[in-house]
């Protein structure tokens, strides 16, 4: 590898879909890795987000005031129950260098 590519930075990108039975959540976590892939304990956390939406079947009102009356769901509460669908998807995009 040539010396001016060691420091291209990539940003990886970590999405966790929790499908519920009336609910859907979207996690996303970014870090920055730099290209040599194999020290990842060099990724830096830069941000996340996170996305409610209600389940497609349930898109009334009847089904937004059912939503509503759950309290805010703790995605590490999720992620322990065993009804939960989870599904992770991991994206590097090259976003420059450092």
């Amino acid at each position: 590898m040539a010396p001016q590519d060691m420091d291209k930075l990539f940003l990886l990108i970590h999405t966790i879909t929790i499908t519920e039975s009336d609910y859907i959540v979207q996690a996303q976590f970014f870090h920055t890795v730099p290209e040599d892939f194999s020290h990842i304990s060099n990724a830096r956390f830069v941000g996340r987000r996170m996305r409610l939406r209600i389940h497609p079947s349930l898109r009334g009102n009847r089904g937004k005031a059912h939503l509503y009356r759950l309290n805010a769901p703790n995605l590490k509460t999720l992620m322990k129950r065993n009804s939960s669908n989870i599904k992770h998807h991991l994206r590097a995009v090259q976003i420059g260098t450092s």
